[in-house]
């Protein structure tokens, strides 16, 4: 059957372009199904999956470069191969056209979206005949290859920035990193106190914090005995003379917050806006989205957050465990 080609369509084309149905000028076959139990993994024919591959076996479905579509699950992906291969069953596969080259095929069904197309109520799928029917714009075929060219130049370009820029941010981590050591470790103020005399060094700084806590005034003696007898400086990085090290609990209250259990029914009820381990992230708060919870009356006084606490997540997943930022009062109560 002769190709239909036409200059109306969804846009307006080039002098010289025109419009085909995508099943005129590369049109699909179905893939052939291949369980796993029946592929021999030590072959190096790639087998393909509406996801993509999904395993390797000995022979081959088809011997020459196709455009492999996904027709149930992952719709309208689109994947190009040009060693032999396998599709399977989930999945079309177009051989190369005389029409359509094959690479300017793939750019544009992967800039089109063919999931679009997708009208199952139950698994997603891509019906063949909505394929075929599918407008697609046809270029010279010289033009098809310089456009083709042109694109893969591009991505390159854009793979290499993001390379560059993933290379910059790893950078920029290990300058923070950095940073944050020589700020704790006091290398980052050294020049300061060969220049000046600290007001007050660490031992009283704890002696004060002691007799705020405890209620008693503390020598600096007592403060170190009190706060610092159980640690191992030894262990820990190297510090300036005037620094001191101490427990976190030591300096400050270490609270847990409230536990949300709807079962629970408080006995003095009040409703307020709490915060979740998605509210805190790493350096910053997200309170886009804040919810409530009903608690005890006394817990929600004592749990309330003041201006300067600082908070840190203790659960959730790894990548979350201690991740934390500090509180400035943004939300009332």
């Amino acid at each position: 059957m002769a190709i239909e080609f036409n200059r109306d369509g969804p846009w307006e084309l080039p002098e010289g372009w025109v419009w085909a149905r995508a099943g005129d000028v590369l049109p699909l076959e179905y893939g052939k199904g291949l369980p796993e139990r029946l592929r021999d993994g030590s072959g190096e024919v790639p087998v393909y999956g509406s996801s993509g591959i999904v395993g390797t076996h000995t022979a081959a479905l088809i011997d020459e470069p196709c455009l492999i579509i996904a027709r149930k699950g992952t719709v309208g992906a689109i994947f190009e191969e040009i060693r032999p291969s396998w599709p399977i069953d989930t999945v079309y596969f177009a051989r190369d056209s005389a029409a359509l080259n094959r690479r300017y095929g793939y750019w544009f069904f992967s800039f089109c979206r063919l999931d679009r197309l997708d009208q199952s109520t139950a698994v997603p799928s891509l019906s063949r005949d909505n394929y075929n029917d599918f407008p697609i714009p046809i270029a010279p075929a010289a033009e098809q290859r310089r456009i083709v060219a042109r694109i893969d130049e591009l991505f390159t370009e854009i793979s290499d920035g993001e390379a560059s820029l993933t290379r910059a941010r790893d950078d920029l981590d290990t300058w923070r990193r950095a940073l944050l050591k020589a700020a704790v470790t006091g290398e980052l103020t050294r020049e300061w106190r060969e220049h000046n005399h600290p007001n007050e060094t660490g031992l009283e700084v704890l002696a004060r914090v002691a007799q705020a806590r405890i209620g008693y005034k503390t020598t600096k003696t007592r403060a170190r005995t009190l706060i610092v007898e159980e640690l191992d400086e030894d262990a820990l990085p190297e510090i300036p003379e005037t620094w001191t090290w101490s427990h976190l609990g030591e300096i400050g209250d270490v609270v847990g917050g409230a536990t949300v259990d709807k079962k629970r029914r408080p006995s003095d009820p009040v409703t307020v806006p709490y915060l979740r381990v998605a509210n805190v992230q790493r350096g910053h708060l997200d309170l886009s989205e804040i919810k409530t919870i009903s608690v005890e009356r006394n817990a929600a006084t004592s749990l309330r957050l003041e201006k300067g606490d600082v908070l840190l997540n203790e659960g959730g997943d790894r990548d979350k465990i201690g991740r934390g930022w500090i509180w400035n009062g943004e939300i009332d109560n």
